[in-house]
């Protein structure tokens, strides 16, 4: 659920409780002594299992720092629950949360419910017995005075509120019903919302009868059509209108894309998370997923939406027959596809047919003109291309957005390309992308094709990263509606749109896949490299398994061919025990962002033409040497604190990484042969280190000897460091090397994390380490140390180390 700021209105009015937008959607105010360990945080966390937003104060806040937050907590929240206890008049500071409650009742439409707690509801009403001689103790602090007749009004008012009195009942039952009760007010305060979408009241007439008259059997319903038609939203309204009526519900979004990506026991288990509120439950394969779905739901009257749904075998698993579940049940299924319905016997199935033309010109409307109705003059033309549009609201709203703002002249110019659409949707869609501007229609099809549900942030680094605006590109890709954005700053992208952008890469590449510019699908490019189909024309790979399907490294000379090659993201989540492969890879100088998970290559290599690599990220890989040979180019740096002062740093980088072994406080590193040459500026390590507390702990380096009869061991360097946030990185520069170790050779270090507490454990949980080598860099410092670890952020503390044992030596950076 969005997280926004309520608005606050400037005078009551009937509509402001439901037109609010709030962060909080349950405030709840109380005595922290009578009842914060024991009612209150039942309460508290029975709301936060059923996914209700709810906020309280903590315990160690002081109070000058945190009344003023208090105080904009209730502005951003639905509903308030004042608990009243014996000692709550007591505290001014609950007295003030509660005059400020009831102004937000009077002014912000605020729901209010107080609950009796260990207290008879008179005597709060009344202000008798242990309220009235708390507020006599007030009236006795002048300060208070001014107070005291605010307070006994708020507590007057608010105390003949409607609400509950626990009296003699069991605790968790009367917390139940609360916690029901809250759920019926947030379905309607949230269907009221849903209901909003234009000529949703029409069509939930239409759909309800489906359901009722059958609440003593368990009703499958269907929901088809094809894609923009809004299905979605329909089965969206439904759920949040009827949800509060049955004893459990889940909605299980996307089952097309997601069971292809995370599987159908994903599914199974979000399933079962959802009714049984049990989020730590265990599903250990599909087979498992439904019997445990149909032992444990069989007797559960339950609200379940299967969305977007392509296969037979989806609901054989997620709902595979009315016996699954109890009595009075409702199963919703949206499809593109009506025969996945027919084959699954769902007898009761409605047809989504668009939007009604009076609906349809609405939407049109509320997109073009952010009104209901059109302009002046702009009638005609509004129903000629709400026609086109054929009652898709997708293609209504993706047209409304691409007019918006533009003049008569330029409408009737855009209406010849809309006739030629002859009411096709993915033509329509197209005359959106059409108008864009290049870089835009790059940054679109990238994401169309590699990063639908992927963070925002993360996909505006890469993308900046291959030369893109992204930042504006997204916010232009989001006021033409060809994007959105959840509350989690995810980007999403409707399926049809998705698929108009495959579908032009496609086009685009006349069917051969070596001529595509970007490729993402596995098969896709096994395909190009075992028939050496690879050519300058592709841009960019994102590819994801889980299982070695084929070996990259096999086709190394064919990846050499993508010499407009610009990005490459690998991700594998299977672990290789052992390299694979000792060749290289010939980077193309066009590369400017490589991530490859668990690389099983030696190195690197590139050519002598400069680079315009700008991110290389290569976790759990197996390589020696990062370049082989000398490197004709900058890798550049990209933390935000540089990139804002307009620096940069170059640096060439070598990673043994397979040579590092951990043993619990200390990791062990095994130098290359060739480590040691003229060009070395020196070492960077960083580490993530597990202590249970936040100590000071202190990180030795010892250099052990090259030859077994020469061996000599000795402490070079030490530093303290405060373990915030439990990643650090060291570094030393050659410099401080020389100066303690001469020119004598060393072929293994050694770094040791220990805290002066004998009780206190440390394990070093990852780690990394580089030898810098000079490219045009005379010193190494901490702004070279920092490109190696861009993607921590500047919050991870850097450390360098020194020579000696003393603290003051010791030198944060």
């Amino acid at each position: 659920m969005a997280s926004m700021k309520c608005k606050r209105e400037s005078s009551p009015s009937p509509s402001s409780s439901s037109t609010r937008e709030c962060k909080y959607e349950v405030f709840l105010s109380f005595r922290g002594e009578d009842t914060r360990n024991n009612f209150t945080d039942h309460l508290y966390a029975a709301l936060n299992r059923m996914g209700i937003i709810t906020f309280r104060d903590e315990e160690e806040l002081e109070r000058g720092k945190s009344i003023s937050k208090l105080f904009e907590a209730i502005e951003e929240s639905q509903i308030a629950i004042i608990i009243f206890s014996k000692s709550y008049a007591s505290s001014k500071w609950c007295l003030d949360e509660l005059a400020k409650i009831n102004k937000c009742r009077e002014e912000m439409r605020l729901e209010v419910f107080p609950i009796f707690y260990d207290v008879d509801p008179s005597d709060v009403r009344k202000q008798i017995g242990n309220f009235e001689q708390t507020f006599i103790d007030h009236q006795k602090c002048e300060d208070n005075i001014k107070k005291v007749e605010t307070w006994r009004t708020a507590l007057k008012e608010v105390a003949n509120i409607s609400g509950w009195h626990l009296q003699n009942r069991h605790e968790s039952e009367f917390i139940q019903h609360v916690v029901k009760e809250m759920m019926k007010k947030l379905s309607s305060k949230s269907s009221g919302i849903t209901r909003n979408f234009i000529g949703m009241d029409s069509t939930l007439k239409e759909f309800i009868p489906l359901y009722l008259g059958f609440e003593n059997n368990v009703r499958m319903t269907g929901i088809y059509g094809m894609g923009g038609l809004g299905k979605t939203t329909l089965a969206r309204a439904v759920y949040d209108e009827y949800r509060s009526h049955f004893e459990g519900s889940s909605f299980i979004a996307n089952v097309r894309e997601d069971s292809k990506t995370h599987g159908l026991r994903k599914l199974q288990k979000q399933l079962l998370a959802d009714i049984l509120e049990d989020k730590n439950i265990h599903v250990n394969n599909v087979y498992d997923g439904v019997d445990t779905i149909k032992k444990r739901l069989c007797r559960i009257k339950v609200l379940i939406v299967i969305d977007d749904v392509d296969h037979l075998d989806q609901l054989e698993k997620l709902a595979g027959g009315h016996d699954w579940f109890g009595l009075g049940s409702w199963i919703i299924i949206t499809t593109r596809d009506e025969h996945v319905l027919i084959q699954h016997e769902v007898l009761n199935r409605y047809n989504s047919n668009g939007l009604k033309d009076d609906d349809a010109l609405k939407l049109f409307c509320l997109k073009a003109f952010k009104n209901e109705k059109p302009k002046e003059g702009y009638m005609q033309l509004s129903l000629e291309v709400v026609k086109y549009a054929n009652g898709l609201p997708l293609a209504l709203v993706t047209l409304g957005s691409f007019l918006v703002g533009r003049t008569i002249d330029e409408w009737q110019s855009a209406l010849p390309s809309f006739k030629k659409t002859k009411g096709e949707i993915f033509h329509i869609l197209k005359l959106s992308y059409d108008g864009l501007e290049e870089m835009w229609k790059e940054i679109f099809l990238d994401i169309a094709c590699f990063f639908r549900h992927w963070n925002k942030n993360e996909v505006i680094h890469i993308l900046e990263n291959c030369g893109f605006n992204a930042r504006i590109g997204i916010s232009v890709l989001m006021e033409k509606s060809l994007l959105s954005m959840d509350y989690n700053e995810d980007l999403g992208m409707h399926d049809l749109l998705q698929e108009m952008g495959e579908k032009i890469v496609r086009f685009e590449s006349k069917g051969k896949l070596g001529m595509q510019s970007r490729l993402w699908l596995n098969n896709d490019l096994l395909n190009v490299l075992k028939d050496n189909m690879a050519t300058n024309a592709i841009e960019a790979i994102v590819v994801r398994y889980k299982k070695v399907d084929f070996k990259f490294e096999e086709f190394l000379e064919v990846l050499s061919k993508m010499s407009n090659l610009r990005l490459m993201i690998i991700n594998q989540t299977d672990i290789l025990r052992f390299p694979i492969d000792h060749r290289h890879l010939d980077v193309p100088t066009t590369l400017r962002h490589l991530l490859w998970d668990y690389c099983p290559l030696k190195c690197l290599s590139c050519s002598s033409q400069p680079m315009e690599l700008v991110h290389l990220e290569l976790q759990r890989s197996y390589l020696e040497y990062l370049w082989q040979g000398v490197m004709d180019g900058t890798i550049y740096g990209t933390s935000s604190k540089r990139e804002k002062e307009g620096s940069r740093t170059k640096f060439l980088v070598i990673i043994p990484s397979f040579f590092i072994q951990k043993v619990r406080n200390s990791i062990n590193i095994e130098l290359p042969s060739n480590w040691y040459n003229s060009k070395w500026i020196g070492f960077a390590l960083w580490a993530t280190c597990m202590i249970g507390c936040e100590y000071d702990i202190r990180a030795r380096v010892i250099a052990l000897g090259d030859m077994p009869q020469n061996y000599w061991a000795f402490e070079l360097f030490t530093t303290l460091i405060r373990l915030e946030n439990s990643i650090c990185l060291l570094y030393l520069s050659s410099d401080e090397w020389f100066a303690i170790v001469g020119n004598g050779k060393c072929c293994q270090i050694k770094v040791i994390f220990e805290t002066n507490r004998s009780t206190i454990g440390i394990d070093v949980s990852d780690c990394g380490f580089s030898s810098l080598y000079k490219q045009d860099v005379d010193e190494f410092n901490q702004t070279s140390a920092q490109c190696l670890i861009e993607s921590f952020g500047e919050e991870v503390p850097i450390y360098k180390l020194t020579v000696g044992d003393d603290d003051d030596d010791d030198d944060e950076l």
